[in-house]
């Protein structure tokens, strides 16, 4: 009886903040002058502890809007087996789309943004309680839409204002590329592009992209700048706009597609892409039958997104093309395109 939650007053035993080793069985002895008598009683003391619980995959997590998450409260100890409860920190209703899992888990399925905030797990049993809390952020992709949308045709000298409007959380930030017969990254991230004079070194296609933790958005817009009329017919009329003689792009008789020589286009001479006599593509085919095959430079452009991410490549055309070009798109590996990833007027949906 050496235990220190034992007290022994007489014929009275008794037990104070019992512990585990107090358990087992307790005999008392009666004696007189006509013999002695013994009673004996069993004390059962069943394992009592706090709970210790940790917080899995961590306390606080980010998702994107649309995304799932969970967070699982599981206890490490505690006897008996702790009851696990969530509940918000402030107080206010569980989301509609949060369910309460087996194992402590707490799951949100498809989030909109307004289960964001912290949430308290709580593990009791009959020893006690203990708390841990949870927080959720969450955050948007970038949104992105592009003044004026699509594609314009300006003269030279126009003005000209590109504006890029974006939203998202966290505020995404804007940064500015040209495609024209290279990439060029341009060094503004104001959210407005100016020209005050439109050259014809301005014509290409203007990409906006915006970025934040989320990712990133990307939106494109074709610039065509045409030469004015006194430019192209280089003193052709300058003075007389009235003249009956229609305009053209280019100095040239206005029945011929071509201008005739000595200004052809397609010299036969030996460095000119086409090959020299004996050799002359105009002998089997007329010049209206021959196809006009525009120059197409090729520009890469690097988009970099997360594993799981939505992401949508548009491929434009840079200057004037013939109406019927259309858009082919390939891996540049040889592989096929996966059958998941859509295509539609100029977009690869991945």
């Amino acid at each position: 009886l050496n235990s220190p939650s034992l007290t022994v007053a007489g014929s009275v035993i008794t037990v104070s903040s019992a512990y585990v080793s107090d358990r087992g069985m307790y005999v008392c002895t009666a004696t007189s002058s006509c013999g002695s008598g013994r009673a004996s009683s069993i004390l059962e003391v069943e394992p009592r502890e706090i709970p210790t619980i940790e917080m899995y995959p961590s306390d606080l997590q980010t998702v994107t809007k649309g995304e799932s998450v969970l967070f699982q409260c599981r206890y490490m100890s505690g006897i008996p087996t702790p009851i696990i409860s969530w509940a918000r920190s402030d107080g206010r209703p569980m989301p509609p789309n949060a369910e309460l899992l087996s194992g402590g888990v707490l799951r949100m399925n498809s989030v909109t943004g307004a289960e964001a905030g912290s949430f308290r797990c709580r593990a009791e049993n009959a020893a006690g309680s203990v708390e841990s809390m949870a927080t959720l952020r969450i955050q948007e992709l970038p949104r992105i839409r592009m003044e004026p949308e699509g594609s314009v045709t300006l003269m030279v000298g126009s003005p000209l204002v590109i504006k890029c409007i974006v939203s998202g959380d966290p505020i995404p930030r804007i940064s500015w590329k040209k495609m024209g017969t290279s990439l060029t990254q341009l060094s503004t991230n104001s959210a407005t592009l100016e020209f005050a004079s439109l050259t014809k070194e301005d014509e290409g296609t203007y990409s906006c992209v915006a970025s934040n933790a989320a990712g990133q958005m990307e939106d494109r817009l074709q610039v065509i700048v045409e030469e004015n009329e006194e430019y192209l017919q280089q003193g052709s009329y300058p003075q007389d706009r009235q003249s009956p003689q229609p305009a053209h792009r280019y100095p040239q008789e206005p029945e011929n597609r071509y201008p005739p020589e000595p200004e052809n286009r397609y010299p036969p001479k030996p460095e000119n892409r086409y090959p020299p006599e004996p050799y002359n593509p105009y002998q089997t085919e007329s010049p209206e039958n021959i196809p006009n095959t525009p120059s197409i430079p090729v520009v890469e452009h690097e988009v970099n997104t997360r594993v799981g991410m939505n992401v949508d490549l548009t491929c434009m055309n840079i200057g004037s093309m013939p109406v019927n070009t259309k858009t082919v798109w390939s891996r540049a590996d040889g592989n096929p395109i996966a059958r998941r990833h859509k295509k539609a007027d100029g977009i690869l949906h991945i």
